[in-house]
This record gives structure tokens, sequence and C-alpha cells, in this order.
């Protein structure tokens, strides 16, 4: 049918236009288009769902048509042994008028399945492509956002303004700080009585010794 083409090419165009997808507004197109077809999907099925409904009813004629039928070939049977030619030609009339109607609705019924059997392959088609364009923009959207998290980070740390290089530069800060703190503490160590002291009385018995072995004694 018309729709369902109509609708395939919906969903190949919700699938184009997400795969093109740059900004999330243009994924949320795609996604539009996967929510109206999905709901022009639903009402197609109730169509589908009232043509299932009209075979059902019709099939539920065939056995009053059939009882009939068989009534009044028995009643064309019974008149034809009474001899009665005008009610046997009745009858076969009835039984004729009957069995017409029966063929009938029987090639109804008929084609009607043909019809709702192509219909529901086609829904089951739809449903699935509708279920993989719905994975596939859930997909793309989760992406995009990844990519441009990727790219805003890489710009940060490219151009030097960035977070991430903030955060570099206080590091730096922060030993330049630790540097200066320790320099500091050097000097405010040097010439106090304590350094002196310990300085004066270290010992230093075994830089003599080591020495000694690297000096020439002395002729007396």
């Amino acid at each position: 049918m018309e729709f369902i083409k109509s609708l395939f090419r919906r969903m190949r165009q919700a699938d184009h236009e997400g795969a093109q997808a740059i900004d999330v507004p243009d994924a949320e197109k795609g996604r539009q288009v996967i929510q109206d077809a999905t709901t022009q999907i639903n009402n197609f099925e109730r169509q589908v769902a009232n043509l299932m409904a009209s075979k059902k009813q019709k099939q539920a004629q065939l056995p009053a048509l059939e009882a009939n039928i068989k009534k009044f070939e028995g009643i064309a049977t019974k008149a034809g042994a009474a001899g009665n030619a005008d009610d046997v030609r009745e009858a076969v009339k009835q039984k004729l008028n009957f069995q017409g109607q029966l063929d009938s609705l029987k090639a109804e019924i008929e084609k009607d399945g043909v019809l709702e059997a192509r219909l529901r392959k086609q829904l089951s088609d739809v449903r699935d492509q509708i279920a993989r364009s719905s994975a596939k923009a859930d997909s793309l959207k989760v992406r995009q956002e990844s990519a441009k998290i990727r790219q805003s980070l890489a710009s940060t740390t490219m151009d030097g303004t960035g977070a991430l290089s903030q955060l570099n530069e206080w590091e730096s800060k922060v030993m330049k700080d630790e540097a200066l703190a320790e320099a500091k503490e050097e000097l405010a160590g040097a010439g106090s009585t304590t350094q002196n002291l310990t300085e004066k009385y270290q010992d230093t018995s075994a830089i003599d010794e080591e020495m000694a072995k690297y000096m020439t004694p002395t002729k007396a």
C-alpha cells in the first residue's frame, strides 16, 4: 500500500537525518520523525485489526448459509419425491441463492486473508525498522554529546584557557611556592646558634680517616 511505502521513506529520511546530524536539534528532528511514524503505524494497526474483525464476522456467517443450503436441498428432495415440481423449483432457487451468498462470502474472506497477511508482514517490517531507527537515534545522540565534550576539552587545552590548562598553571604555582618555602627555610636556618654548634662539633672522623688514605706522609 502507498501508506507503507510513504512510511518507509520517512523512516529512511529519519535515519539519514540522524546520521548527518551536527547539532542536537537535528537529532531531535530524527526522533520526531520516528515518533510520528510510530503514531501513524499505531493508527494503521487499528485499521488492520478492523479488517481482521470484519473477516471473523464473515466467517461467523458461513455456518448459517451452509445450514440453509442443506435445508433447501432436503426440501427439494422431499418435493421431488412427492412429484411437486413447483416446490422443487422454489427450493432449488432458494438453495442456489444461499449457495451464491456462500461462495461470494468465501471469496471475500479469502481476499481479506491475503490482504491481512500482507499488511501484517508490512506492519512487522515497519515496527522492526522503527525499533532500529530509535536505537540508532539514541546511540547517535550519545555519540554526538560525547564528541562535543571531547571537542570542547580539546579546544580549551589548545587555547590554554580551559580548566585543564588552569590546573596545570595551578600546579606550577604550587611547586614554585613550595620551592620558595624551602629556600626561606634554609635561609632561616643558616647562621643560627643551633646550626653553628652542630656544624662545629659534628663528627668528622669518617672524613678524616678517608682523607688519610690519600695523604702522603711528611718526611722528618
